[in-house]
This record gives structure tokens, sequence and C-alpha cells, in this order.
């Protein structure tokens, strides 16, 4: 009997065996060789941009995925959007590999068809960006932060996001990701390089005589370069400047392009701020130069006959550093001087303000006060009006004499005129 009930129990404990793997083999047998989808997380997010062009040189939005884990995960039929509606669906056998990273470029005039999520992401912040299982459950999701352009935002992998200033599409974010970043898109794949330009220029006539700025290219390849459909602007949002086909630079040639004169329809800048680019015939930036940091003409060249992207950037990096260094030096020179000249200036306001009391001082030390010269006025005053009274006695006195000398002698007793003084 009690050999009954074990072996009972036996079998109900292999039956809820069987029940509990099934559902787990089916769930296998769907994901196949595939890991989770929830391995999946958004890396780093990009709106405003105009410095990372995708693979048709455009420059668009972009969300970066990441995969975490130690499989190939299924991305079909998964979603991403912006808001509570899906926008984008990965296409089928959309995978990504164990540590692989998914850029999906991003622009509300894109179209899904072409791979492209037909919605865009504001620099202001505030939304919310979300990648969804094909089901519609939320795997992912990351607030937009404010941030300004060619400014990304990353994840530490822990659901905090940062602001970085040098992004690193479909590379780790970090220092070593964004030389690897810049490695990919090295001028070496490109023979054709700006070489050289010059602003304000007074000293190099045109062949029509006239002086214009110009731009210098330099072909560092062993074969002569066709300029179709090369182009070159002042802005790397937009080409200028296209070349018509048939002009070319010769194997290691150089070839000067005129800013003026049926040349590009573009100046350069004097006082710098602005970014001069080579663009390929596809729309892929081959070089860039940017004029927003002050350097000696020698600098200036040194950057130019470098063609290496990592090499011209540390060099970059050296004269930014350089440049700090010195700014520094003059705010503090700056306010020292001017910390001396407000004390000086403090100090020559005293001696003044000194002065001027102390001549008030020895003024007032030389003149009678003003009750002393009303006391004076007054007793002049008086002095005149005792001597105008004597005057006026007198002269009565005098009439009443002659007056009596004029009189008759009567025999009647005398008048008697008595003066009124």
């Amino acid at each position: 009997m009690k050999e009954n009930n074990k072996q009972r129990n036996t079998r109900i404990i292999v039956s809820i065996l069987i029940l509990l793997l099934i559902p787990a083999a089916l769930l296998l047998s769907r994901l196949g060789s595939s890991g989770a989808v929830g391995n999946v997380m958004i890396s780093e997010i990009l709106a405003s941009n105009s410095a990372y062009p995708d693979q048709t040189g455009q420059y668009r939005d972009f969300v970066e995925l990441y995969n975490d884990s130690s499989r190939s995960i299924d991305l079909s039929g998964c979603g991403l959007t912006d808001s509570s509606s899906v926008k984008y669906r990965f296409p089928s056998e959309t995978t990504l590999g164990p540590g692989e990273y998914f850029l999906i470029w991003c622009d509300s005039a894109g179209s899904e068809k072409a791979g492209i999520a037909p919605f865009s992401i504001s620099r202001d912040g505030g939304e919310t960006v979300a990648l969804l299982s094909s089901r519609g459950h939320v795997i992912d999701s990351a607030e937009v932060l404010p941030c300004r352009r060619n400014q990304s935002m990353i994840s530490d992998g822990n659901g905090g996001w940062t602001l970085s200033d040098t992004p690193t599409p479909g590379y780790p974010n970090t220092e070593e990701g964004y030389a690897a970043y810049l490695a990919s898109r090295s001028a070496e794949e490109w023979i054709l390089h700006i070489s050289e330009f010059m602003s304000s220029n007074s000293l190099y006539p045109a062949p029509d005589g006239q002086y214009y700025d110009w731009i210098e290219l330099r072909n560092s390849g062993s074969e002569a370069v066709d300029l179709g459909g090369w182009s070159l602007s002042d802005s790397p949002d937009e080409p200028k400047h296209v070349f018509a086909s048939g002009e070319t630079v010769p194997a290691g040639g150089y070839y000067v392009v005129w800013c003026g004169g049926g040349g590009a329809g573009f100046s350069l800048s004097h006082d710098g701020g602005e970014t001069l680019c080579l663009l390929s015939p596809d729309g892929e930036l081959a070089d860039r130069i940017s004029a927003n940091l002050p350097m000696g003409e020698q600098n200036k060249l040194k950057i130019l006959e470098t063609t290496d992207i990592r090499e011209r950037y540390q060099m970059l990096l050296k004269m930014i550093a350089q440049e700090m260094e010195v700014a520094k030096a003059r705010k503090e020179l700056s306010e020292e001087v001017s910390r001396q000249v407000d004390q000086h200036q403090r100090e020559y306001i005293l001696r003044e303000q000194m002065a001027f009391i102390q001549n008030e001082l020895d003024e007032a030390d030389g003149e009678p006060s003003e009750i002393e010269q009303y006391k004076k006025a007054a007793e002049e005053l008086k002095a005149q009006s005792q001597e105008k009274g004597y005057v006026e006695k007198a002269n009565k006195d005098a009439l009443l004499a002659e007056f009596r000398m004029t009189l008759p002698k009567m025999p009647y007793a005398p008048v008697v005129f008595v003066s009124a003084a």
C-alpha cells in the first residue's frame, strides 16, 4: 500500500514537471537561438543632428539600441515611438548580435519603408522615446533631456542619463568609443581633402584679376579624381557649390576653388566662427574645417596637412588646452589689473575728497562767519541811521534860526517855537 502511494506521488510530480516544461519548450522553440528581447536597451539618443551623417549622408536624429546579453536577439515586429502609438516597426529578420549596437535614424519626413522612423526628436526635451515588444509591451524607455545641437544623451546602463558633447553612434559611450567612431570615418578612406583656404584675400588675384577668398583641395591618391558631384559649403546642412563633371584633380595635385567670379557662391569670414565642408557625391562628409579657434598660421597649416582625423583631433585638443591656459592667464591678469585700477581710483577719489574738505576748512578759517557778517551790517546800518538823524536835526535848527532872524520886533510877548527834535 505504501509502495502504491509512493508511485502515485511520483507520477503526480512527473506530470507537474511535464506541464511546466512544455510551455518553456514552446517558448524556446519560438526564440530559437535568440535571447530575450528584454535584454535590449536604449543606449543613446541624439536630437538636432548636423554633424553625424547616416549612410546616405543625411543628418537625422537617431536612437541607438544595445544588446547587453551574450545571445542574439530578434527584433522583428518590435516597435519604436515617441507617443502612445507605434510609429516604427522593425522589419522581419532584424537581429541584434551579442554586444552589438543598432541605429534607428529618425526623421518626421522619413518613411518606414526606407528604414527611417517617421518622427523627429525635440532638443527641448520632455518627450519620451520607447522601445516596444511585438505585443506592445515597453522594453525600455527614456525621457529626452533638453540639449544643444549635436549634443547626445547617453545611458549609464543603470537607468541614468547624462549629456555628451561627443556622440558615438554605433559605438560604446566612452572616449575609446568616440575615437573608434572617428576612426571609422577617417579621412584615409577619402583621397580628396581641404588642404588650405584663405579669407579676406588681398594678395593672390584670381584669373580674372579680382581678389576673392579661395579654397585649395588636395588629391592624396595615385590617380586623378573627377570632382563631378562633389560639393563645398560653409554649412554642414546644405551643399552650396557642386562641381561639374570633368573638373579633375591630378594624382598628388591641387585644385583651387575661388569664392567668386563664377566659382563657389559663398565667402569665408575673416572673423571665423563658420565651418567649411567637403562632401562626396553621395553626400558623405569627406573633410571638415571649423574656424572657431584663434590660432597662428603655422598651426592652421599643421592641421590642414594632417589628413588622419584622429591625429587632427588630437592636435586640435592640444591647441584648445593651450588656448584655455592662455585665456585663464589673461583673465587672471585682467582681474589683477582691474583690482589695482579700482584701488588707485578709490585712493584718488579719497585724496580729492580730503583736499576739497581741507580747502573748505581753510577758507572757513580765513573769513568771518555769516553771523558776524550780519552783526557788522547791522552796526553799519545803525551808524548810518544815527548820522542821518544828526544831519536832519542840524538842518532843522539852521532853518529855525534863519526864520527867527526875519521876524519883526513886536511889542507883545514873543512866540516860542519848539523844535520837534
